[in-house]
């Protein structure tokens, strides 16, 4: 697969269609699903393509990718984010937050403008996200069955014995949600066509087998949010596909047996996934969420319009308990709010947050413009969903600059973008 690939990008060049710069960044592009396994690498990447992007545009004369109003948003968020961070009570800790915040969306519009465009390198790209999505979920069947995976990482037990979490390739016990993240685009893609309909292939049933494993590895995880998340975003196809609605049904109601039958047969799921969840919810004043959402709405009344700054609510809120024990302030004060909209709405205030909205309201206008062309897309539906669920305003997110959380948006973003789109010419001016 890829000595093909480098074989046409050589033809390319040779033929004066692609200019260097190009390849570097559509091989960058190629390797960042295998970055994203990685630690930091990934972070680099997304720099590098930035960088190479607007030397680009430079060279082009060409920035019409600048003028469009989710960009614009998020050029003026950059501003401000900056701008309050010189201001912040710890200014050095604000702007190494803010400063470098402009590559992640630079990255995307990269991936939209410019690398994706390209049919080989998109076709190549999707290839192996997807072949990244089957090792994810293989790796971490092989953890839960062995107790450890391919790269050795033991699987971690909760330290309030509330179940068994799953590591997969990464050092942290985030396989679920990275998988929940990016799964959609691959799933939509192994069974439906072009039309937006079930492929008519023989190989549909083992494609629908795959989708099966990765939605069991998922709830295998151990990560409640991921599941739920991925339960959502099951919901959210019933209604975008065009398929009769009893097929789908039908296929969500036996996955959901299936996933009934998994708990029921394994104490240790049913621990995590069901009985700790309907816990937190029945208590959830008393969980380490309901204190936590406490201590989020308390340090956001302290400067409603112009925040307290990037990354200042690990410093701010421990001082709104002084003299609590350390172990009491990890459940009150973690070190990011865990939902994106209260950590923008705290950290940069109501004008942070406008811009941050403003951004979503573009992205969402371009999506239902662009709904009639894309939506038989199973690419665009894929991200379309994973954008949706990401974003999610009820669920317990990652922090928004989190070096393993970012690099997945930011991805499907760009690809959200260039597949709305993509039957649609070369947008310019704000879109």
């Amino acid at each position: 697969m890829l000595p093909n690939l480098s074989q046409n990008i050589k033809t390319a060049i040779i033929q004066g269609k692609r200019e260097p710069l190009f390849t570097i960044a559509s091989w960058i592009t190629l390797l960042f699903p295998l970055l994203m396994i990685s630690s930091g690498a990934e972070d680099t990447a997304m720099s590098v393509i930035a960088i190479i992007f607007i030397a680009h545009s430079f060279l082009k004369k060409d920035w019409a990718w600048c003028r469009q109003a989710w960009f614009l948003c998020l050029m003026l968020l950059w501003v401000y984010i900056t701008v309050r961070g010189c201001f912040a009570e710890n200014p050095t800790e604000a702007l190494r937050r803010s400063l470098p915040f402009g590559r992640y969306f630079i990255f995307a519009a990269a991936l939209a403008n410019w690398t994706l465009v390209d049919t080989n390198t998109r076709n190549f790209f999707i290839k192996i996200l997807t072949v990244v999505i089957i090792f994810l979920a293989a790796d971490g069947l092989l953890q839960w069955c062995l107790g450890t995976d391919i790269l050795f990482h033991d699987i971690i037990s909760q330290p309030d014995g509330s179940g068994l979490r799953l590591t997969g390739p990464f050092k942290a016990a985030i396989l679920g949600i990275i998988m929940t993240w990016l799964a959609f685009p691959v799933c939509m893609n192994f069974v439906l066509n072009d039309q937006g309909r079930f492929i008519n292939d023989k190989r549909l049933p083992e494609r629908v087998c795959a989708t099966i494993l990765i939605i069991i590895v998922i709830a295998l995880s151990g990560e409640r949010m991921a599941l739920l998340l991925t339960l959502f975003g099951c919901v959210i196809i019933v209604f975008m596909l065009k398929v009769r609605k009893i097929y789908l049904l039908a296929l969500f109601a036996a996955g959901f047996f299936l996933l009934e039958a998994i708990a029921f047969a394994s104490p240790r799921i049913m621990d995590r996934q069901i009985l700790s969840t309907i816990d937190t919810l029945e208590n959830w004043q008393q969980s380490r969420y309901g204190e936590l959402l406490t201590s989020d709405l308390r340090v956001a009344e302290i400067n409603p319009v112009f925040g307290i700054g990037s990354n200042h609510f690990r410093i701010v809120c421990p001082t709104l308990y002084p003299g609590a024990p350390k172990e009491k302030l990890e459940m009150l004060c973690n070190i990011h709010p865990h939902n994106i909209y209260l950590e923008w709405f705290i950290e940069q205030g109501v004008i942070g947050f406008g811009l941050f909205i403003g951004f979503i309201a573009a992205i969402f206008y371009i999506c239902v413009m662009h709904w009639k062309t894309a939506r038989n897309n199973p690419l665009f539906l894929g991200f379309f969903i994973a954008f949706i669920i990401k974003l999610w305003p009820l669920a317990s997110s990652t922090g928004f600059y989190s070096r393993w959380g970012a690099p997945p948006f930011w991805l499907i973003l760009g690809a959200l973008l260039f597949y709305a789109r993509q039957h649609t010419k070369k947008p310019s001016g704000i879109n």
